[in-house]
């Protein structure tokens, strides 16, 4: 029994040495774990840290630093966007012996206008200006020595982009103090007054070059739009320090004899691969389709096509070409490639606001090469021939029109610098004679709340004859339900069509032949009632007339319910015309219009008595502001003087009355006397009121009660007179 309890025990003892065993064991797996975990981390570091020193270690300190900083370049504070610098200029030597002379700068900060420079008390035949300049920016100055130009030739210096050669200043912004004067220069190539505010080789929306003007932008897009370069720049950093670790990993791997480093080395690629992927991903989406402004050289508006990963740059294509045409969205050319470098130096990203307005200005046909042509079938073979394009100023030459001569059609439109244009094509008929580029004037007025008057037209147009028609359109009609073009009713076919709607006119179409297009137009509406208009004389302003319109005759009418029209007949003027229209207009349509005279000399006085004629309305237009106010003043006074005239003639009526009411009179001559001079005051009292021009209901039935007791009074001394002058026959 003694020997199986020693062999049980033996065995519990080695279980138990087992289990001791097997937890050390166990100890060691998990410790080797974070052994190899640790390897790996401290092996990436290793990787990272070599490849730093192959990056950096042959480039000078000073390089180095700045590298650094151009790649993380801090926001701008709010509270410093100008500095204060003092400008100093010595007196040139042939300057010197004068005893009279004036020392001015002028530049940006003064707006070109001269300012007085101090003396310095210090230096002799030095002088002096104190400014606060924008930061960021370079601001240009000249000096001006007894009013001619000189510039400091001991200072930077160069020609501007009109030419002026001048000295100029750069005062960077505070995200840019410290780097070396190299460095602030390719950050800060923009002028101040560049010509990004005056004149494009490429168009930029007016509200976008806007931007440029420091002024005009606020501080608050001015902190997005450096937030979003200095993301952007980061990424773009971020992705060229991976393309280099894994170039560096790839020749590691290849330089690596033993298979286990190559397995960490793969590994650590992988890692930086798909590091790389995420990091491109986001760049692509922050900047895919935003508009830029580049704003180097030739400023110009570009929308972000792609981020290439293969080469860390930004491809943008051209959005307008140097005439303003919108160029082809898919063959459009114009593209430009930006950097790393380019981010601050040649790109502004637009806000959101402003990129929605760039696409809207877009959308306006305004921006689209538009031809009018006709088709040359003379040598057998189909020609096209432009009659016409828009804008006006474009030249054939800039362009190349490709004419597809089996449909019949204009295939594609280049420039030659930029590639495909947008185009409108209006193929056109032998007897269309509209002028393109012109713009077709109506005259209208509302004859009520059912009719409108067209009352006279101005046309461009070369044909024979340019029949017209009225359409008013109702609700729920669009200008597409009048595409339609018939005949008139002498069988003519209609060239142009004017459309009406909501008490104005909507649009005018003009039948090309082959094509229907709505043309320019401008309405001038001429309401009839009290308003005042001016009828310029071309030789004196002095004789200007100002004229009330009396009468507008119905011409051409239109109504939403043609029943309206039954009782409207065509109507002339009153009075003879005094002018005649000189320009093409509808034989039906010559224009007149009753006018009465209010100022013959520009307002200098009113128009004694009444002088009505007639005159086309397009020789007409409204009175100015002064005119009107000068016009009322005047009216004003005659108001008044006329209403202390009848104050004083009723007056002098009611005495008359009082004395003539039982007055006896001994001989006919001296009843003569007094019924004349009581006929007088009546008469003048009637003059003063006849004009309507008193509003004062007292004064008024004031003066009639007096006209009628001096009528009842005259009445009486005419019988009287009668009977004496028959008693003195008899």
């Amino acid at each position: 029994m003694a020997g199986i309890e020693e062999i049980f025990s033996e065995i519990e003892a080695n279980n138990l040495s087992n289990e001791f065993y097997k937890k050390e064991l166990e100890d060691l797996r998990i410790e080797n774990e974070i052994l190899a975990s640790d390897k790996k981390e401290l092996f990436a570091k290793i990787i990272d840290l070599e490849f730093k020193i192959k990056k950096f270690g042959a480039q000078p300190k000073s390089q180095k630093y700045e590298e650094f900083k151009a790649s993380h370049i801090p926001k701008q504070e709010n509270d410093e966007k100008s500095m204060n610098i003092t400008i100093e200029y010595d007196l040139p030597e042939e300057y010197k012996d004068e005893e009279s002379i004036a020392i001015d700068i002028i530049g940006n900060f003064t707006e070109w206008i001269p300012h007085e420079m101090e003396k310095d008390e210090e230096v002799p035949f030095r002088y002096k200006h104190t400014v606060s300049l924008r930061r960021g920016y370079k601001h240009r100055y000249q000096f001006l020595i007894n009013g001619d130009e000189h510039i400091d030739e001991s200072k930077k210096s160069s020609v501007k982009f009109d030419g002026r050669k001048t000295n100029y200043i750069m005062v960077p912004l505070l995200a840019l103090e410290k780097m070396n004067e190299g460095r602030i220069e390719s950050f800060m190539c923009q002028d101040v007054d560049s010509p990004s505010l005056l004149d494009y080789p490429s168009f930029v929306p007016e509200e976008i070059a806007k931007r440029l003007s420091s002024e005009n932008i606020k501080e608050e897009d001015k902190e997005n739009n450096m937030r979003l370069k200095e993301f952007v720049l980061s990424k773009m950093n971020q992705c060229a320090d991976l393309v280099h670790k894994k170039e560096f990993l790839e020749a590691k791997i290849l330089e690596s004899g033993k298979e286990k480093d190559k397995v960490i080395f793969r590994a650590q690629y992988k890692e930086l691969d798909s590091e790389f992927c995420k990091v491109g991903l986001a760049l692509k989406k922050a900047v895919k389709d935003r508009i830029i402004l580049s704003t180097l050289n030739n400023p110009a508006i570009f929308e972000i096509i792609e981020y290439n990963t293969s080469d860390n740059t930004i491809r943008a294509r051209r959005i307008y070409d140097q005439n303003k045409l919108l160029l082809d969205n898919i063959q459009g050319g114009g593209t430009d490639t930006f950097n790393r470098e380019d981010i601050f130096s040649r790109i502004n990203f637009l806000t959101l606001k402003e990129e929605a307005s760039v696409r809207m200005e877009m959308q306006k046909d305004i921006h689209k090469f538009k031809i009018f042509y006709q088709i040359d079938n003379s040598f057998g073979e189909s020609e096209c021939l432009p009659m016409a394009v828009e804008p006006s100023f474009i030249s054939l030459n800039d362009y190349h029109i490709n004419y597809n001569k089996t449909q019949f059609c204009i295939g594609s439109i280049s420039s030659n610098s930029y590639g495909n244009v947008q185009f409108i094509e209006r193929k056109i008929d032998q007897n269309a004679g509209f002028i393109s580029n012109s713009v077709f004037e109506v005259w209208t007025n509302e004859v009520n709340d059912k009719v409108y008057n067209i009352i006279h037209c101005h046309i461009n147009d070369m044909s024979d004859s340019v029949p017209v028609a009225t359409e008013y359109l109702e609700e729920g009609e669009s200008i597409s339900d009048y595409m339609n073009f018939d005949t008139d009713s002498a069988g003519q076919i209609l060239r142009y069509k004017i459309l009406i709607q909501n008490h104005k006119i909507l649009t005018v179409l003009y039948n090309y032949g082959e094509s229907i297009d709505e043309i320019p137009f401008k309405e001038i509406k001429i309401p009839l009632g009290d308003d005042y208009y001016q009828i310029k004389n071309k030789e004196s302003e002095d004789q200007t007339m100002i004229v009330k319109v009396s009468k507008i005759p119905i011409s051409m009418t239109c109504a939403h319910n043609k029943d309206d029209l039954k009782h409207m007949n065509i109507q002339t003027v009153e009075h003879e015309p005094i002018s005649h229209c000189r320009l093409r207009y509808f034989e039906r349509l010559p224009g007149y219009v009753d006018l009465e005279m209010v100022s013959s000399d520009n307002c200098m006085s009113l128009y004694e008595g009444e002088y009505k004629f007639s005159a086309p309305i397009c020789i007409i237009e409204k009175a100015d502001e002064m005119q009107k106010t000068m016009i009322l003043s005047m009216e004003q006074y005659q108001k008044e003087q006329t209403i202390s005239g009848v104050n004083q003639a009723v007056e002098t009526l009611e005495k008359l009355v009082e004395e003539n009411k039982f007055a006896k009179y001994d001989s006919l001559e001296e009843m003569k006397t007094a019924f004349q001079s009581l006929k007088i005051s009546e008469e003048k009292i009637g003059d003063l009121l006849g004009g309507d021009t008193i509003e004062n209901e007292e004064l008024t039935s004031k003066a009639k009660q007096a006209t009628m007791m001096s009528s009842k009074i005259l009445r009486g001394m005419a019988a009287e007179m009668r009977m004496m002058a028959m008693r003195k026959k008899t």
